[in-house]
């Protein structure tokens, strides 16, 4: 997510010179400080608005292709984790809680396998950067890192059905060496 903020930056920035750069432009010609004849005429300017967008648009696509692979690609993770999504039962605290938080360790390789158990969803936890649909009778997956621990709040973001609109999604990242002490509790308790 960190490198996709990135990106939107450089991007933003890139754009707001050219919106900067045309305002100048226009400007100069309103206020007759250049001929339009001087403008037309010139082709040294038709060259530079022909390869100064070319070279603009290749510094816009070469980090975008280059973060698309790295989100696509996957390293061995150390943890896998299955996300079954289903609609949740009346009395939760409706768009803010749901039954059991997702507890992750930070700084950890994570895939997310996820699937449906009723209909369509799609998990989607922005500030992690994930957003995947949950097919029933279908798995897929994504790579997960958290950086920092914290509490990270998302939705299914599809229309899943009647009543099923806005379902909350809560992972609690949590330092590795509480994971492991929280995940050894839970096998004890089973026992």
């Amino acid at each position: 997510m960190a490198q996709l903020v990135s990106l939107h930056d450089f991007a933003l920035l890139i754009g707001a010179l050219v919106m900067a750069f045309v305002i100048v432009g226009l400007i100069s010609v309103t206020m007759n400080k250049m001929s339009c004849r001087t403008i037309y005429a010139a082709h040294q300017i038709e060259i530079m608005w022909t390869i100064v967008p070319a070279l603009i648009l290749f510094a816009l696509a070469f980090p975008s292709i280059r973060l698309l692979y790295a989100i696509d690609e996957m390293p061995t993770p150390r943890l896998t984790v299955k996300v079954v999504g289903h609609h949740l039962e009346r009395g939760d605290l409706r768009l803010l809680e749901v039954d059991n938080r997702m507890v992750l360790p930070v700084e950890t390789h994570i895939r997310l396998v996820v699937t449906g158990a009723d209909v369509i969803h799609s998990w989607a936890v922005p500030s992690l950067g994930v957003k995947l649909d949950c097919i029933p009778g279908r798995l897929n997956q994504v790579g997960v890192y958290i950086q920092r621990p914290g509490v990270y709040r998302g939705m299914c973001s599809e229309l899943c059905g009647v009543n099923h609109a806005y379902m909350p999604i809560v992972v609690e990242a949590i330092s590795l060496d509480d994971f492991l002490s929280w995940a050894t509790s839970l096998v004890e308790d089973e026992d």
